[in-house]
């Protein structure tokens, strides 16, 4: 008998292992519920620092617009930017408490600046610019859910980054803060085993244009702080 119970929790717990399989699969082949999987994983972050490289390339081309950025931030208001290199070549930071922002560079090639509240009212401002890089590059993958895809086909890719192969699906979704939002579109290329996207291609074309720049992401360190 007590045989009996211990194959029947065996089974129990495979039959519930094969579910989460099955679950597992048809997210990866649906685009909109794997939309969702990826949305409900950034809806949990808090603390995070995120690290990526930025490049441009012109009809397959690459072109001479690279910059490696670092962000991280702190709820409810503590945020940081690290790019570089700046056009003087060298590291600048720009932080905020919610407050005041202030911004050093690493080499010395201009003074290090300070802005107060008072500094900071409308929309073009170091701490909206602040804000608007986090939800760009990370806060916004939390609402894809509400993205509008523009094919239901989930393609499969493998990515290498920093050495590790990702088995990754890509889907197609539309750019509407694309300065061309009409003729643009992104890529997201989403980790399978994290739902995570670590790869993001912005394709945008001017209206009667034939010339297409890519805008390429790689998100080389997705990390919770302490």
């Amino acid at each position: 008998m007590a045989k009996a119970r211990s194959c029947g929790r065996a089974w129990a717990v495979c039959g519930a292992a094969l579910l989460l399989l099955r679950a597992a699969g048809a997210q990866e082949g649906n685009a909109a519920a794997l939309l969702q999987a990826v949305a409900e994983v950034y809806r949990q972050d808090r603390a995070m620092r995120i690290e990526f490289p930025s490049r441009l390339e012109v009809d397959g081309h690459p072109a001479p617009d690279r910059i490696r950025m670092r962000l991280e931030s702190r709820p409810p208001q503590q945020l940081c930017l690290t790019s570089e290199p700046t056009p003087e070549g060298d590291r600048t930071t720009m932080c905020t408490d919610g407050v005041s922002v202030w911004q050093t560079y690493d080499r010395g090639t201009k003074p290090d600046r300070r802005w107060e509240p008072a500094e900071l009212a409308g929309e073009a401002n170091p701490l909206s610019f602040l804000r608007n890089q986090w939800r760009r590059y990370h806060g916004r993958f939390a609402a894809l859910d509400q993205a509008e895809l523009m094919s239901a086909e989930v393609k499969r890719r493998r990515l290498t980054l920093d050495g590790r192969r990702r088995e990754c699906a890509v889907v197609r979704i539309r750019a509407p803060e694309a300065r061309h939002p009409g003729t643009s579109w992104e890529e997201l290329w989403i980790d399978l085993e994290t739902r995570r996207v670590l790869r993001s291609d912005l394709h945008q074309r001017r209206p009667g244009s034939t010339v297409f720049g890519v805008r390429i992401v790689e998100y080389t360190a997705i990390e919770t702080l302490p």
